[in-house]
C-alpha cells in the first residue's frame, strides 16, 4: 500500500506514525515544501498541553484519551532526540475575574486532575505573578513544538517514511492520500481562519502561567513565549502586536513588560466553523483529511491521527 500524507505538521506526523504502527509495510511519503514543522505547527502553535483549555476550563471532549495519546508520542520523540521536548512544571491558570474564580473553583472540585490554589499558595510557586488564586494543573506542560516534531519525524523516518520537500502535485499513483494542510483546506472543509502572533522574549518563569494569554518556556534557556493574538488573516507581521502581547502578559505577570523581545512570529490557524472539535473527513474513496486543530492541536492530533490511521487501514 502506497500512502501520501500532504502536510508535515502535527496532524501529518501523527497520522504517519500511527499508520506505520498499524501497517508497517506501507510505503508512506510526506509532502511539504516547508519541511518538518515548517508551517503553523512548528512556528506559532499553542504550546500548552492540558485537559482544561477554553474560557470556562471545562474538561475537553476526549481529554483523557487525548492526553494519553499525546504523551505516547512525546515519549517517542524524546527517545529519538535524547532530550526533553516539553517542560513538565505544570500549568497555572490565574483567576482574575469573579467568573473565572467560580468556574475554576468548580473545576477543581469536580475533577481530580486539577487543584484550586489560593492567592497565598500561588505566590509561593510564582512569586512575581499578580496576586490572585488559580487553577493548578500538575499534569500540564509546555511542548517545544519544533523539537517534538523533529523527534517524531526521525522516528517515522527510521521506519521507512520518506519526505519530499515539494508541494504535492501528482498523487494518482498512491492508493490513499491524506490531507493535513490546515488552512489550505478552507475550500473543502467547514473551517475558519484566525491569524495569530506570538512573541519570544528573554526572561525566566518558574512554570507555565496562563490567564488572558500565556507565558511558557521554550527549548532555549532564558527565552519564553508570549501568546497569542487573534485577528482576521492578513499577509504581514504587524509590529504593533509585540506591544499588545507585552501588555496582555504584564496584566498577570508584571515583569514581562520589561523583557527584551527576540522575535515576533505570525501565522494562520484553521479552526472548525462551529465548536472546537477538529474535523476528520473522507473527501473521496481514497482521500481523507484531518484539519481544524485550532488552539487544541496538542490535545487532539495524536488521538485523531490514530483514529484516522485505523479507519484507513
Amino acid at each position: 500500500m502506497r500512502i501520501a500524507i500532504v502536510g508535515a505538521g502535527l496532524a501529518g506526523l501523527s497520522i504517519t506514525w500511527h499508520l506505520l504502527q498499524i501497517a508497517p509495510t506501507a510505503e508512506i511519503t510526506l509532502f511539504d515544501p516547508l519541511g518538518i514543522g515548517g508551517g503553523t505547527s512548528g512556528t506559532i502553535s499553542a504550546p500548552l498541553l492540558h485537559p482544561f483549555p477554553g474560557r470556562l476550563a471545562l474538561s475537553s471532549w476526549r481529554s483523557a484519551e487525548g492526553m494519553a495519546a499525546t504523551l505516547e508520542l512525546i515519549a517517542v520523540a524524546e527517545e529519538q532526540m535524547r532530550r526533553p521536548v516539553a517542560d513538565r512544571s505544570g500549568v497555572l491558570r490565574l483567576a482574575l475575574t469573579s467568573s473565572q474564580k467560580e468556574d475554576f473553583l468548580l473545576r477543581a472540585k469536580k475533577d481530580p486532575r486539577a487543584e484550586w490554589l489560593e492567592a497565598e499558595q500561588v505566590q509561593k510557586i510564582a512569586p512575581l505573578a499578580i496576586r490572585a488564586p488559580a487553577l493548578w494543573i500538575p499534569s500540564g506542560m509546555a511542548l517545544f513544538s519544533r523539537l517534538y516534531l523533529q523527534g517524531l519525524w526521525q522516528a517515522c523516518a527510521a521506519r521507512g517514511a520518506q519526505l519530499v520537500r515539494e508541494a504535492a502535485s501528482s498523487l494518482e499513483s498512491y492508493d490513499t492520500v491524506v490531507f493535513a494542510t490546515g488552512a489550505q483546506l478552507i475550500d473543502r472543509l467547514p473551517l475558519k481562519l484566525v491569524q495569530g502572533h506570538i512573541l519570544l522574549c528573554r526572561g525566566t518563569i518558574p512554570l507555565t502561567i496562563a490567564s488572558n494569554g500565556h507565558i511558557s518556556m521554550t527549548e532555549e534557556p532564558g527565552v519564553v513565549q508570549f501568546g497569542a493574538t487573534y485577528e482576521s488573516p492578513t499577509a504581514a507581521i504587524v509590529p504593533e502586536k509585540a506591544v499588545e502581547l507585552r501588555e496582555k502578559m504584564a496584566l498577570f505577570y508584571p515583569p514581562a513588560k520589561e523583557w527584551e523581545a527576540v522575535e515576533l512570529r505570525v501565522g494562520v490557524r484553521a479552526a472548525p466553523q462551529v465548536g472546537y472539535r477538529p474535523i476528520v473527513a473522507q473527501l473521496a474513496p481514497n482521500q481523507w483529511a484531518l484539519a481544524g486543530l485550532g488552539s487544541r492541536g496538542l490535545l487532539y492530533h495524536a488521538i485523531l491521527g490514530r483514529d484516522l490511521a485505523e479507519r484507513i487501514c
